[in-house]
């Protein structure tokens, strides 16, 4: 599973700008029984710009995305330059095969 992210900054020109690193990325979860839960895998977003980092919507897409569950902090979430907030992401896969989804 990809975790596919995106921000908006500033050039230095304009000012202070916010950057966004997550990890683990991407997150691979082990072979799984189908319809069982994994144990929960930790996903941290880091502002490593030097602005405030705004979050408007974390959302789960892609073909299989119903085979995850993302546990995260309710939105708009600002993360200020420097620091982290953290995510909870779970498999429960519906068929075998590879499955993938982005947050």
């Amino acid at each position: 599973m990809a975790a596919e992210v995106s921000s908006s900054t500033s050039n230095d020109e304009m000012g202070p700008i916010s950057a966004i690193n997550v990890t683990p990325s991407p997150v691979a979860f082990a072979n799984q029984l189908i319809n069982s839960v994994s144990a929960p895998t930790a996903i941290t977003v880091q502002n490593t710009g030097t602005a405030d980092l705004v979050i408007s919507a974390i959302a789960l897409g892609g073909a299989n995305s119903a085979d995850f569950a993302l546990t995260a902090p309710a939105t708009p979430l600002t993360i200020v330059a420097g620091n982290t907030a953290t995510l909870s992401l779970t498999f429960t896969p519906s068929a075998t095969g590879s499955r993938s989804a982005s947050i």
